[in-house]
């Protein structure tokens, strides 16, 4: 039960309570179970005070100073919070339907189980706010900052295009029209390595084929090869068009140096050394690597969030907070699935840093791309 005298002096003013307590610093007031409804304490210092099972029903409390207050199972319905301080109170299910907490900060706020149905939390600051299993249904969060759902009902929540949060973040960048862009911008970046791998490979044959003809005519005829090339020498012109006669020559050729030239000017790497590009210098292969692992880690991070996604959707529950992973095999890849969106947060920033980056690499490639050089036939 609430401490009579603590009550008494509340119920004095504003004023003569902040007084109170000024004078008072290491008093924790005890308020728990009193009722203060459709009462002002408006820009009072209720922080650190015990509102446990308080009921504050349509109570004016805009400004108020309530950090680390304990509000737990409290009735603060259609209380008026607005930019009230709130940060690390506790208000585990605590009722809040209808509360107005535009405003408010909301930092390290513990709302476990709090039922916020149709609550305003326009511009309010949650950030790091607990809100495991918090009823969420038709609350305003337009402009709401560092918004963590963890397990939320969402129907008919308002959230605005500048409504923050990790769980947002993910959202709109790898759903909707990101999901399918995503999907492309990969196609577009597997394509050019399965036409080089598909190139190489037939390179391989054609040369294997090749250097296992040059060594079967090597071992018949012991080492060179007579050959007659066919060749036009021009002649004086007739009638003012230039003849040409057709003529043959014989042609020596050393198999044995050829194969021994082959040999010393070439070497044998794989050809995903060659997809890498470890036959050039050590930037290409660097680069080659980022690019993987981006892409890994983006189809990664598009199937995760899609298929979370799709789970709100269909429940209308938003995904949790999780830091467990439950591993999960696809048919092309090992996919981490989480069981919630938290370990797909640091992820989500590694791969932004990592587009930044490949868009500087697309920009060198693309240099090398336009200063290549060509034959052309000369103009006239």
């Amino acid at each position: 039960m609430a401490n009579e005298e603590h009550v008494k002096v509340l119920k004095q003013g504003v004023r003569i309570w902040n007084k109170w307590r000024e004078d008072n610093p290491d008093i924790q007031p005890d308020l728990n179970m009193a009722d203060f409804s459709r009462a002002d304490f408006s820009e009072a210092d209720l922080s650190r005070v015990d509102l446990s099972k308080a009921k504050l029903i349509k109570a004016r409390l805009r400004g108020t100073n309530l950090r680390g207050a304990d509000l737990r199972w409290a009735d603060l319905s259609e209380a008026d919070l607005g930019g009230a301080k709130l940060n690390e109170a506790k208000l585990n299910w605590a009722d809040l339907i209808g509360a107005k907490l535009d405003v408010a900060d909301l930092r390290k706020t513990v709302l476990s189980g709090a039922n916020l149905s149709r609550a305003n939390l326009r511009k309010a600051n949650l950030k790091d706010a607990e809100l495991v299993n918090a009823d969420l249904k038709g609350v305003n969060l337009a402009d709401g900052q560092n918004v963590h759902f963890d397990g939320n009902q969402l129907r008919e929540t308002i959230i605005s295009p500048t409504t923050t949060g990790p769980w947002l973040t993910l959202r709109r960048r790898y759903t909707g029209t990101k999901f399918f862009l995503h999907l492309c911008l990969l196609i577009a970046f597997i394509l050019p390595y399965a036409g080089k791998a598909l190139f190489w490979t037939a390179v391989h044959k054609s040369e294997k084929v090749a250097l296992k003809r040059m060594q079967q005519i090597k071992s018949d005829l012991g080492g060179d090869i007579e050959i007659n090339v066919r060749y036009y020498k021009p002649e004086k012109p007739v009638s003012g068009q230039l003849q040409a006669v057709s003529n043959t020559k014989p042609l020596k050729l050393k198999v044995a140096d050829l194969y021994n030239k082959i040999e010393d000017n070439t070497e044998t790497l794989s050809v995903w050394k060659v997809l890498l590009g470890l036959d050039r210098n050590m930037w290409y292969p660097a680069t080659a690597v980022i690019l993987i692992f981006y892409n890994v880690l983006r189809l990664n991070l598009t199937l995760s969030v899609s298929e979370l996604n799709d789970e709100q959707i269909r429940t209308g529950y938003a995904p949790r907070l999780a830091k467990e992973w439950a591993w999960k095999e696809r048919l092309s890849f090992l996919v981490a699935k989480p069981a919630g969106y938290g370990p797909l947060i640091w992820p989500g920033h590694i791969a932004s840093a990592l587009f930044w980056a490949s868009f500087v690499i697309f920009a060198f490639h693309f240099k090398d791309w336009l200063t290549a050089e060509v034959y052309v036939w000369a103009s006239q």
